[in-house]
């Protein structure tokens, strides 16, 4: 038998069999497997600073600070709400912009080079004409000028390979943040 409820409180209803509906709830689900560091919102530094160090998260690669999230709290759309753990995609994120760094720069320097080159084909070519230079000299450097020339187009290729991958690797590491897909309360 049930206990009998106080006079002033309604009392329960209840019905056989029933399902029960909870409107506007949303699952927000992660873009990758793994360990969730923080359930929060990107907050300034100044406002961290003037919260409770246990209510705080900084990111420790980024360095960006995170207010947790308490029930009641109000998020925007597209704000970030959790974080999964991103070690792995920022190592991969961090190679692949030195390696896209690097591409660039070798493609400078072999830029450098057939412009000089050019330089030392135009002189020598005077050279032979003037019947000073052998025009095998000539012969030499024109080959050196096509294989560099063909070298810049290769590494011209590897540095958009190199950004390409740097874009995908960016790509994956913002897949560790979880972002709310509507404006609402948590």
């Amino acid at each position: 038998r049930a206990t009998p409820l106080p006079s002033n409180e309604p009392e329960p209803i209840t019905v056989p069999s029933a399902h029960v509906v909870v409107l506007r709830k949303l699952d927000l689900p992660s873009k990758v497997d793994g360990t969730l560091w923080w359930v929060g919102v990107v907050i300034t530094p100044e406002a961290a600073e003037k919260l409770p160090p246990q209510e705080v998260f900084k990111h420790p690669r980024t360095g960006v600070y995170f207010r947790r999230l308490q029930p009641g709290d109000m998020i925007k759309r597209d704000e970030v709400a959790a974080m999964v753990d991103d070690e792995q995609a920022f190592l991969d994120l961090d190679a692949a912009k030195r390696k896209q760094d690097a591409s660039a720069a070798q493609v400078v320097e072999y830029q450098k080079a057939v412009k000089t080159l050019q330089k030392l084909v135009d002189e020598t070519t005077r050279g032979v004409e003037s019947k000073i230079i052998p025009a095998q000299e000539l012969y030499n450097l024109q080959v050196t000028q096509v294989k560099y020339a063909a070298d810049l187009v290769n590494h011209e290729g590897n540095t958009k390979i190199a950004e390409a991958e740097h874009a995908k690797a960016k790509h994956q590491f913002e897949k560790h943040v979880v972002r709310s897909v509507v404006e609402g309360e948590v």
